[in-house]
């Protein structure tokens, strides 16, 4: 036999630890309790699951929101409107596009109606409404394709003060007539590159996938016109 091997004394008794039992439920012994109390465990697992979907909906809807709010905050509304008085209230023909909504607006183009023909120029609106053959045309103008207009901002981009001489004041009366008659359209997008196209007025604006100035004539654009591509978007 080894030496080295431990000799236990033959008194000793042997301890042998037994293995831990497994856990068991504890039940109160009232099953109608144990019963009740299984069923709001249940219950309140349903109830954090509903919780948690419910603040799930909650976040989707506030993004949304927020998105909405982003956007209602970035939408320009351009609006035209025309008179006969500037504001010292002398007789001046004008045209004005003013911004009511609350982005800026990049304008692509603006062209001016009569009798369902556009042009570039005011003098070209005139003889068919029956200006003078001779006259002279002497007016301000501003050009109004690829320009911002910020949100509340207005610009007069046509002011035709009453002239002096007889067929120029004969041109006068006649815009000033005539202008009633005339409509337009324009097609503009916002800083979050949404567009529009609108009649400037009460019309709600159309959406669209995209403005180009292409083939347009726009009212004072000194660009050369281009015509466009057959099934070109606005």
């Amino acid at each position: 036999m080894d030496d080295n091997v431990e000799q236990l004394p033959p008194d000793r008794p042997v301890v042998i630890e037994a293995p831990e039992p497994p856990h068991q439920h504890q039940h109160s012994g009232n099953p109608w309790f144990d019963r009740i109390l299984a069923i709001s465990v249940v219950a309140a697992s349903f109830a954090s699951l509903y919780v948690s979907l419910h603040t799930g909906r909650t976040m989707e809807a506030l993004v949304d929101q927020n998105a909405r709010l982003v956007r209602a905050n970035s939408t320009p509304l351009l609006v035209m409107s025309h008179g006969n008085l500037d504001d010292a209230g002398k007789p001046e023909i004008s045209y004005e596009l003013s911004n009511a909504g609350t982005g800026p607006a990049r304008i692509v183009w603006l062209e001016l109606y009569y009798k369902g023909k556009a042009s570039r120029y005011l003098r070209d609106y005139l003889q068919p409404m029956g200006a003078p053959a001779n006259y002279n045309l002497t007016f301000t103008s501003s050009v109004i394709a690829n320009t911002m207009l910020s949100g509340g901002e207005k610009v007069r981009f046509i002011r035709y003060k009453k002239p002096a001489g007889q067929a120029e004041l004969a041109a006068w009366q006649v815009l000033d007539k005539g202008r009633w008659q005339m409509t337009a359209t324009a097609c503009y997008c916002s800083l979050l590159n949404e567009c529009w196209t609108s009649h400037l007025g009460a019309d709600v604006p159309t959406p669209v996938k995209a403005c180009s100035a292409t083939g347009r004539n726009s009212i004072n654009d000194p660009t050369p016109i281009v015509s466009p591509p057959a099934g070109t978007a606005p």
